[in-house]
C-alpha cells in the first residue's frame, strides 16, 4: 500500500506516493473559482484511485463537469466521472447504521450493568437478531435481557470454561446468538457486537442504477477526452451505509457507454474493474 501525504498549493495538487514516483498535477476548476466541498471530495477520490491504480496516467487534470476531471497526458485525454454508492433503503425498514449504533448502545449498557452488579470481567460477543426488533425505547430493557443472561451462564465468580455458546434456545430476542470467553488476564473486559449482520451486499442490480444514473452525462463528457472511465465509490466516511460489493454483482457483465467501470473501496483502498458486456476483466488492485 502506497503511503500518502497531500498538500495544496493554490490550484496544485502535489501527491507524496512515498516512492521515487512522484505525482504532480494541476488541478483547475471548470468556473475558475473556489472549489467547492464535493470537489475536494472528487480529488480525494482521485487521489485514491491512483493509489490503487498504477496505470492511471500522470498529467495535467482539469474539471469541464462532464466529466469530474480529464487527465490530458501523451496526447490523450482520460475523463474520470465519480458517483457515490447510496444504498437503497426498502420501505419499512432503517439504515444498517442506525441499527448498529443501537446495536452498540445495547451491548454497551449491558457492559455496565454486568459490571455494576459484580460480574467478572468478560469477552461477549453478541448477535442480533432482525434489525426491526430494535427500537431505542428498549435500549435498556434489551441490555437488562443480555446482562441477567450473561450473569445466569458465568455468575459471579471466575469463569470455568475458556468458551461457552449460550444455547440458541436460551436466547432472547432480540438477540441472535451469544458467545461468552473468559477474560485473557481476569482483569480485561470487552463486549462486541457482530457488525457484519448490518453491513449490506451490493447486488448487480444496485450497481446497475449506479451506471443508469450517470449514463445520460456520457454523450457530454466525450466531447472533452477520448477515453471515459465511471468510479462507484464506497464511501462510507460520508455518511453513507456499511455495503460489500457481492461476488453476483463482480461477476456480472454490465451494459454501459463507458471504456471502463471501476468499483472503489476507500477502507481498505482498493479498486476493481467490473465487467463490460464487451470486456473480460474484473481485476482487484490494492
Amino acid at each position: 500500500m502506497l503511503s500518502q501525504e497531500v498538500a495544496q498549493r493554490s490550484e496544485w495538487l502535489y501527491v507524496d506516493t512515498g516512492s521515487p514516483r512522484v505525482r504532480l498535477v494541476r488541478v483547475a476548476d471548470g468556473d475558475g473559482g473556489v472549489a467547492v466541498p464535493d470537489k475536494e471530495r472528487e480529488r480525494q477520490y482521485l487521489q485514491s484511485l491512483g493509489e490503487c491504480l498504477p496505470e492511471l496516467p500522470l498529467g495535467e487534470v482539469s474539471s469541464p463537469e462532464p466529466p469530474d476531471f480529464v487527465i490530458a497526458s501523451g496526447g490523450v485525454r482520460l475523463g474520470i466521472e465519480f458517483t457515490k454508492f447510496v444504498l437503497p433503503i426498502p420501505d419499512g425498514q432503517r439504515p444498517g447504521r442506525e441499527v448498529g449504533r443501537l446495536q452498540e448502545r445495547v451491548v454497551t449498557r449491558a457492559r455496565q450493568l454486568h459490571e455494576a452488579e459484580g460480574g467478572p470481567p468478560l469477552h461477549v460477543h453478541v448477535d442480533f437478531g432482525p434489525w426491526d426488533s430494535l427500537r431505542k425505547t428498549k435500549v435498556g430493557n434489551n441490555a437488562r435481557k443480555l446482562a441477567d443472561l450473561v450473569r445466569s451462564v458465568v455468575g459471579t465468580g471466575p469463569v470455568q470454561e475458556h468458551h461457552v455458546d449460550v444455547p440458541i434456545e436460551a436466547v432472547p430476542t432480540p438477540f441472535g446468538g451469544i458467545r461468552i470467553y473468559s477474560s485473557f488476564d481476569a482483569k480485561d473486559s470487552y463486549w462486541s457486537v457482530n457488525s457484519s449482520a448490518w453491513v449490506a451486499d451490493v447486488s448487480p442490480d444496485d450497481v446497475r442504477v449506479q451506471i443508469s444514473r450517470k449514463t445520460p452525462m456520457a454523450k457530454a463528457a466525450r466531447k472533452t477526452c477520448e477515453e471515459l472511465w465511471l468510479v462507484i465509490v464506497n464511501d462510507t466516511f460520508d455518511h453513507g451505509e456499511p455495503v460489500s460489493i457481492s461476488a453476483s454483482a463482480l461477476s456480472h457483465e454490465y451494459n454501459h457507454p463507458f471504456d471502463r467501470v471501476y468499483w472503489l473501496d476507500l477502507v481498505p483502498k482498493r479498486a476493481t474493474e467490473l465487467l463490460g458486456a464487451d470486456r473480460d476483466v474484473s481485476a482487484s488492485h490494492p
